[in-house]
């Protein structure tokens, strides 16, 4: 039996973006305005790399490591192992395939994204290509629908795509750390 502090939150939403693009810049520029976000974006860049994105990120420090605390140097960058990763209740999975952005996949593709969030023991909620969602479910997950609403899997134009998924995330996150904090342990079995 795992004591409570295991479960114990203390963001609402991780979103990890080691890859930057322009899909992601827009994600990264609204999730800016939550409070209760853990993101990183271009992780895996060096400052100057990041540049072409800083009209969507003009205020922040690129790239944007989780709490500053994962960087290159010293090897934390992917050890999820670690509390930081662990402690938030949604994970943002920004994947891998876009309609838009450049020399990525244009399809719906399910990487690693998804399955770190079932992993992790987060409640996923995607930015991706259309028809994503409908196929991670098709695979057999729990994807939580009772608690989050991805019709926004349906929605063919990206601009409004964005809307919806931001909507599902504003919305969650007006829950009370309490709140959250309930709902995660309410759904231990589940995860």
């Amino acid at each position: 039996q795992r004591s409570p502090k295991v479960d114990w939150i203390d963001a609402k939403f991780l979103c990890l973006m080691r890859r930057p693009s322009v899909s992601r810049a827009k994600l990264a520029q609204q999730l800016m305005s939550i409070a209760d976000v853990r993101m990183s974006f271009g992780s895996m860049c060096q400052p100057y790399e990041l540049e072409s994105y800083r009209a969507w990120l003009p205020d922040s420090h690129l790239p944007r490591l989780l709490d500053g605390l994962t960087t290159r140097d010293n090897g934390k960058e992917h050890d999820q192992a670690l509390p930081i990763f662990k402690q938030c209740l949604f994970n943002i999975v920004a994947e891998s395939s876009s309609q838009t952005d450049t020399a990525v996949w244009r399809s719906q593709f399910i990487s690693e994204k998804t399955y770190k969030a079932f992993g992790l023991r987060q409640i996923p909620i995607w930015w991706a290509v259309p028809g994503l969602v409908g196929n991670v479910r098709k695979l057999g997950f729990d994807l939580f629908d009772d608690i989050v609403d991805h019709s926004y899997d349906q929605v063919i134009d990206e601009s409004a795509r964005l809307n919806q998924v931001m909507s599902v995330i504003k919305d969650h996150a007006t829950q009370s750390m309490t709140e959250a904090n309930q709902l995660k342990l309410s759904l231990r079995d589940r995860f």
